[in-house]
């Protein structure tokens, strides 16, 4: 059954349509997997695996993020990333189009299966997946990220457990992603012959760069957005404590 379910449509101008519908199951909220009718080498757990997966080549046959990006690879091997598009995405609740270039739809279509394919290192970004963001900014993604990091701490403490709220958590999930992100280009330029699927990449490994070079100097950049209702709680505790 699926309980979820996300279209991506690129229109190119010459008329060309790619459309990838996927499925999604609930609680886990993870990708469904498709069958994998022409397996590629470079899609095999032991290929540029990476160093810090947890998988077992011996168990596990095919990397579960090179999996889920194969038909994306086989879609645009020939497309070049700068090529305009009007992409469409459609999920339960709205429908979102916009005029952008095919990196950029791969790119925002690569960050949904990518954390929602069943690779044991990208699993944080679950809920994010859950809850996507087409086309997200370098900011909105930050915002998010941390906000499900911090939604992370309160169920760790509602259930007993330390919780972390100086942020280091986020910059260690960041840090683990960069390796995937590296170790998947090795797989993907081993498996192109244009560079669409590659920069796609690319894009999402600027976002984890971006939040590891000073996370609290970015989170400071939104703080004016909080300020108003950050002054009101402490004037009524000055308030309070008259």
């Amino acid at each position: 059954m699926c309980a979820y379910q996300v279209e991506y449509t690129f229109t190119f101008q010459d008329g060309k349509v790619e459309t990838f519908n996927y499925c999604f199951n609930d609680n886990p909220f993870h990708l469904t997997k498709q069958p994998i009718d022409n397996p590629k080498e470079w899609i095999k757990i032991d290929f540029h695996q990476c160093p810090n997966c947890t998988l077992d080549p011996k168990k596990t046959m095919y990397c579960p993020q090179a999996a889920s990006l194969l038909p994306l690879i086989h879609a645009f091997d020939n497309v070049y990333s700068y090529n305009p598009v009007h992409l469409t995405v459609v999920t339960h609740d709205r429908k979102t189009t916009h005029n952008t270039t095919v990196a950029r739809g791969i790119s925002s279509l690569m960050g949904l299966l990518i954390a929602t394919c069943g690779c044991p290192v990208t699993r944080f970004f679950i809920p994010m997946g859950r809850f996507h963001l087409p086309l997200a900014t370098q900011e909105e993604t930050l915002f998010r990220a941390a906000a499900s990091f911090l939604l992370t701490q309160y169920f760790l403490k509602k259930s007993g457990n330390p919780a972390d709220l100086k942020m280091d958590g986020l910059i260690e999930v960041y840090s683990e992603m960069q390796k995937v992100n590296q170790y998947m280009l090795k797989r993907l330029r081993s498996a192109v012959k244009t560079d669409s699927t590659v920069n796609a990449l690319i894009m999402l490994d600027v976002y984890a760069k971006f939040a590891l070079i000073d996370i609290d100097e970015c989170l400071d950049d939104i703080y004016y957005l909080f300020q108003p209702f950050l002054e009101n709680i402490k004037g009524r505790q000055n308030q309070g404590c008259g």
